[in-house]
């Protein structure tokens, strides 16, 4: 089944990011889950994870509308309002691909999306998974619209001391941290707003982190600049003249 991409929605949430909306980088290991509150503000509450997925070893039968799950790592999204009022990611019926999605368990996609209207207060946003993770671990994004983003600022979460300047750029950018970070390597990996790796760097970690990146490879436009250092990471909006 196919859709439609967003790019006008995508391009306004990763510029939002860090005042209305939050993306997040993060990785879940086999038996193992992840789950965050947030404040809500007044509008609509748009939570979604993504991930790409390992090449499957199951191949469809020679059947026509083959119903065969290709899914590898199975991650499931849910959002829990205070007062025990359980969302879960839209959904098409493979049985009657026409009519309109429903809310429910999602076992066939690797994009899985919450929404829901006028949602003032907080939220338990909640990811897990589905029998074995292949390999033991899978990445994933999950972005948050619609929340106060001061609800996912901890240490625990990503990279606080994490800057880019100037911003927006011309020939070069800066990626600096005001504090030490653990880890031997920093990873410095950018990315489109069609989610496309367009430049990716590996730099020693020598204690306090600054380093000049030169913008030469990259159009003029919005791009996510995604940094960790093999424990978390953290991402923030570049705009490149």
């Amino acid at each position: 089944m196919g859709g439609l991409l967003n790019t006008e929605a995508a391009a306004e949430v990763i510029r939002d990011n860090q005042n209305d909306a939050i993306i997040d980088e993060r990785t879940l290991t086999s038996n193992n889950s992840y789950s965050k509150s947030i404040n809500a503000n007044n509008g609509k509450l748009i939570i979604s994870i993504s991930w790409t997925d390992p090449a499957s070893t199951q191949f469809p039968s020679a059947a026509e509308d083959d119903r065969l799950a290709m899914i590898v790592n199975d991650l499931d999204l849910s959002v829990t309002d205070s007062g025990g009022t359980t969302y879960l990611p839209w959904k098409l019926d493979p049985a009657s691909p026409n009519n309109a999605a429903t809310q429910g368990v999602n076992d066939v996609d690797n994009f899985e999306k919450v929404e829901i209207d006028v949602p003032a207060g907080v939220y338990t946003i909640a990811v897990s998974h589905k029998g074995v993770i292949a390999g033991g671990s899978q990445d994933y994004t999950l972005i948050v619209s619609g929340a106060d983003p001061a609800t996912f600022s901890n240490k625990e979460d990503q990279l606080d001391s994490f800057s880019i300047y100037p911003n927006p750029a011309t020939d070069h950018f800066t990626v600096a941290f005001n504090n030490q970070l653990s880890g031997d390597k920093i990873n410095v990996n950018v990315y489109d707003v069609l989610g496309q790796e367009v430049m990716s760097r590996s730099f020693d970690n020598n204690g306090l982190f600054e380093q000049h990146i030169s913008t030469a490879d990259l159009n003029s436009g919005i791009y996510l600049v995604r940094v960790g250092n093999g424990i978390t990471a953290s991402t923030r909006k570049l705009i490149v003249r």
